[in-house]
């Protein structure tokens, strides 16, 4: 990251910290035309859009993160996260998907998947993903859990 782009990020944190999220929103806003390539100005704007509470404007500024640093394992798994906590469950699932083809034996991937299918009520399917976690993870005591659960929501719907 170059120092200019640093020391405008390091500046962005004392509208942030008062809480004068739209002050910090028109500079990120100026970061991102400036740097439009690069991640960081994203991950400030995601902040800024937390803290005022616009749950789309931080999930676009996470995706634009997540474009720009599409290996990060750990930004995909945030992101679906923070997409399936706030009812964007179709998009959390192909998020999910991706990364299960990047890393197929990831029981994290595989866990979320299989949440997603279960709750649209595809129990073969997720049990079947449950179950490869935990032959991958035999040892995690929530994917037994998660496997029962699965077995428990088969047999009553």
């Amino acid at each position: 990251m170059n120092k200019k782009l640093a020391q405008a990020l390091q500046a962005l944190q004392v509208p942030l910290q008062a809480q004068q999220f739209d002050s910090a929103a028109r500079s990120c806003k100026k970061l991102l035309r400036k740097y439009p390539g690069v991640a960081e100005p994203y991950i400030a704007l995601a902040q800024i859009e937390h803290g005022r509470g616009r749950m789309d404007e931080f999930l676009s500024a996470l995706v634009g993160v997540s474009k720009r640093r599409p290996d990060d394992q750990q930004l995909r798994a945030d992101l679906g996260d923070a997409l399936w906590q706030h009812g964007r469950t179709d998009e959390a699932e192909q998020v999910f998907l991706a990364g299960i083809r990047l890393m197929p034996r990831e029981a994290g991937w595989l866990r979320r998947v299989a949440a997603a299918l279960q709750l649209r009520e595809q129990f073969g399917q997720a049990l079947k993903l449950h179950l490869q976690v935990t032959e991958l993870s035999p040892d995690d005591w929530l994917a037994w859990f998660n496997l029962g659960s699965v077995c428990i929501s088969s047999k009553t719907r």
